[in-house]
């Protein structure tokens, strides 16, 4: 393996790693009030 091919995919693994932690911080943060528990008990911050 190449050093090229190997920047595309640790580049395209960490993009993905950045948007998804992104999203889930948004959501986390929008969907609701602190302290609020949703059905699968899982405590918001």
């Amino acid at each position: 393996m190449n050093w090229t091919a190997l920047l595309q995919i640790v580049g395209i693994v960490f993009g993905f790693l950045l948007a998804g932690a992104f999203t889930w911080f948004a959501l986390t943060i929008n969907s609701a009030p602190e302290g609020y528990e949703d059905e699968d008990g899982f405590h918001r911050l």
